[in-house]
């Protein structure tokens, strides 16, 4: 307060932030903007999380589910029945794999909106490389149509 009142306010202020953001810089705080950013990108990153382990869920539950369909198939006396049971196991394929597409389709579009609030340089996960490479593994086996 000695301080503005000698200074002027405005002078004070300018003296005043510049001190806050040097002490900012040198305690490895970021502007409010920056923390606002890298906050945001930690949500979203437990979003895709989220998605990585329902995708990881979705596998798991479907080999399972092939698995005792194989055994259906494996175990029909009649042909008509073997038929019904590939059919069934058919069927259930493309609902998995409709299934995944979808996840992978929110996990892409979660990646590009943290994409987007980067500025400048890199590959924000990156500082994360297991999941990232998890993620990879997802968009190579449903990449994006264009």
């Amino acid at each position: 307060v000695v301080l503005a009142a000698a200074m002027g306010h405005s002078a004070a202020g300018a003296l005043i932030g510049r001190g806050a953001l040097r002490a900012n810089e040198a305690s490895g705080n970021l502007p409010a903007s920056m923390a606002k950013a890298d906050q945001v990108t930690g949500h979203m990153k437990g979003m895709i999380d989220g998605y990585v382990q329902k995708y990881d869920d979705e596998v798991a539950k479907f080999e399972e589910a092939d698995a005792a369909m194989q055994k259906v198939i494996d175990a029909s006396a009649d042909a008509e029945g073997k038929q019904r049971a590939v059919d069934e196991k058919l069927r259930l394929k493309a609902e998995h794999d409709e299934k995944l597409r979808g996840i992978a389709g929110v996990i892409r579009t979660l990646d590009s909106a943290v994409q987007s609030m980067r500025a400048g340089g890199g590959e924000w996960m990156d500082k994360y490389p297991e999941l990232k490479g998890k993620v990879e593994q997802i968009f190579t086996a449903y990449p994006a149509l264009l």
